[in-house]
């Protein structure tokens, strides 16, 4: 990891909110929010012009639609 990239994470707090106590043996639910979510309010706080980049985009669906088809035929096939 270059030194701009370990910059760029020492300067993001949102970790610092987090208490992980990560375990092998016991699995368990932490009282803490899902780090994805915490991590977006940060950026969306620091840049609000990134709302305008939120679209809804129809031709995932299609994509969607076509690969659901192609995996059931294939299925079937086989």
């Amino acid at each position: 990891m270059d030194a701009s990239a370990k910059k760029h994470i020492k300067n993001f707090e949102v970790f610092s909110e987090m208490d992980f106590d990560k375990s092998k043996e016991y699995f368990h639910i932490m009282p803490h929010e899902e780090p994805h979510t915490v991590r977006r309010r940060a950026i969306l706080a620091k840049h609000p012009e990134i709302l305008n980049l939120y679209v809804k985009d129809i031709t995932s669906a299609y994509i969607t639609i076509a690969a659901v088809v192609f995996q059931l035929t294939t299925a079937y096939f086989f």
